[in-house]
């Protein structure tokens, strides 16, 4: 637990090695970053609720499997919540995940979002979805995008989609 005000940086992870830590209930406030993860070797940590107000609240740039579950983040001044995400798996409960627009057939688009995302695919004439390396043997219905990964639709004529949060 604990309580950061008035910095660049509320909580840093960076350097070494920083595994399976546990923080919870963090007011970070006024602050640039809430909190950043910049180590390679930065992994299963987990940040379990707290209070963020800051220009970003979440900034992931390393690391694997950290967990940040059910923060309230408050960004200022035309901030955001999330800017990195690699690495991170975001857990927030009510919160919506926006649905990009579907893209030209055969081209990439990642799951930025830091969270497990259910894509519903529905209409047009879809021959393909493609997540990672991986071909899903369907051409419409739903798929499950992990945060991080990219989904890539081939495809005649556009289809629909909707991304939902899995949690």
């Amino acid at each position: 637990m604990g309580s950061f005000s008035g910095a660049d940086i509320g909580l840093h992870l960076t350097d070494g090695y920083i595994f399976g830590n546990v923080f919870e209930a963090l007011d970070i406030e006024v602050v640039n970053t809430a909190v950043r993860i910049d180590s390679a070797k930065a992994e299963r940590n987990s940040i379990i609720g707290g209070q963020f107000v800051a220009m970003t609240g979440l900034d992931f740039t390393a690391g694997g499997a950290n967990v940040v579950d059910n923060p309230n983040i408050s960004p200022y001044r035309g901030g955001t919540a999330v800017a990195g995400t690699t690495g991170l798996l975001l857990r927030q409960p009510g919160a919506g995940v926006a649905t990009p627009g579907v893209p030209p057939s055969g081209s990439a688009v990642a799951n930025a979002t830091g969270r497990a995302v259910l894509v519903q695919v529905f209409g047009g004439t879809v021959s393909r979805i493609l997540v990672g390396g991986s071909t899903y043997p369907v051409s419409q219905g739903s798929v499950l995008l992990p945060p991080n990964e990219t989904i890539r639709l081939i495809y005649g004529s556009p289809p629909s989609w909707e991304w939902r949060p899995l949690f």
